[in-house]
């Protein structure tokens, strides 16, 4: 068995539109890629929820695809990168400017 990463790709509804989209990354065990996309598509469907929001609103997080598959090494590393994705600054900053992550501290993802 080898390891997987998947990046799972979710419509959400609120009421009977689309409102907006999420993304999930799993980590899988698997034979190959074909049965770690089967993996993927199992894991995607047990992840889909319906809710009713604080606006009394329904919500639905359907799958819309498994966006990735990347097969990772055989043993997983402590701090193995599983996803990565550039995005355009918020704010321009120069290359020389001193930031200092040690201070902030992160917030949950809700997982």
């Amino acid at each position: 068995m080898k390891w997987f990463s998947a990046m799972l790709r979710f419509l959400i509804w609120v009421g009977p539109e689309v409102r907006g989209r999420g993304r999930s990354v799993v980590l899988l065990r698997a034979a190959d890629h074909e049965a770690a996309f089967a993996a993927a598509l199992a894991r995607g469907r047990a992840l889909e929820r319906d809710f009713v929001n604080a606006d009394g609103e329904e919500v639905r997080w359907r799958l819309q695809l498994v966006e990735t598959i990347d097969e990772l090494e055989e043993e997983l590393a402590d701090g193995r990168e599983v996803y990565s994705e550039p995005f355009p600054p918020v704010e321009i900053a120069p290359v020389d400017d001193p930031r200092h992550p040690e201070d902030l501290h992160p917030g949950s993802s809700g997982v």
